[in-house]
């Protein structure tokens, strides 16, 4: 099972001539910076960090990547020569980071409420973000999609989202979003003694 790319994990750029004096990448618009890289011949592996890129943060969903040579001895930035380029998909992690309810519950278990989940790296203004839960009780299927309340421009970048709900069945469910068209990563059991191994075990949340 291959890992999704997170931010906070890393990325593996492999091509010829990476080591080449002055190059660069460009990712997603930002320089990073590839003091903390490992660099060879044929491959270049950099974490995806606030560090690397000047504090600041990539956007989840695709992410294109330059690699970029500077400009002649004697001539202008503008010279640079872009070598190579590739697109990679930067996947969010979601955390359930509140749940509340309004009790008691309605007829069939059904409530309302609201859910703050925690995203990585920040939604930007203008993303496009949906919700959704897929209910693990295997008597009563249950699945739903949300839409988050609407957030002040001056709270942007933001690292939660709030996404009201109404007539939920009270369960455990796991958690899914949709960032500009890319799904959030499932956290997967990657430990081989496991009884779960290679299965998605997370994120949840239960709604009581």
């Amino acid at each position: 099972v291959a890992a999704p790319i997170t931010w906070g994990g890393g990325i593996t750029i492999k091509g010829r001539g990476l080591d080449r004096s002055g190059l660069a990448l460009r990712i997603g618009g930002l320089d990073a910076d590839l003091t903390a890289a490992a660099i060879t011949a044929t491959r270049i592996e950099l974490p995806l960090t606030a560090a690397i890129f000047g504090a600041d943060e990539l956007k989840a969903g695709p992410v294109l990547v330059e690699a970029v040579l500077p400009p002649p001895p004697g001539m202008g930035a503008h010279m640079a020569r872009v070598t190579g380029r590739a697109t990679f998909l930067l996947r969010p992690r979601l955390a359930a980071n509140a749940v509340t309810t309004t009790p008691p519950a309605g007829p069939n278990g059904l409530v309302d409420g609201s859910l703050t989940i925690g995203f990585s790296p920040a939604i930007r203004k203008g993303q496009q973000v949906r919700l959704m839960l897929d209910g693990q009780a295997l008597a009563v299927v249950g699945s739903y999609q949300l839409a988050h309340a609407p957030v002040a421009d001056a709270d942007y970048p933001a690292a939660e989202l709030t996404f009201p709900f109404t007539g939920v069945r009270q369960d455990s469910y796991h958690l899914q979003a949709v960032v500009d068209g890319v799904t959030s990563a499932p956290e997967i059991d990657l430990d081989p003694q496991s009884p779960t191994f290679r299965e998605i075990t997370g994120p949840t949340v239960a709604i009581p």
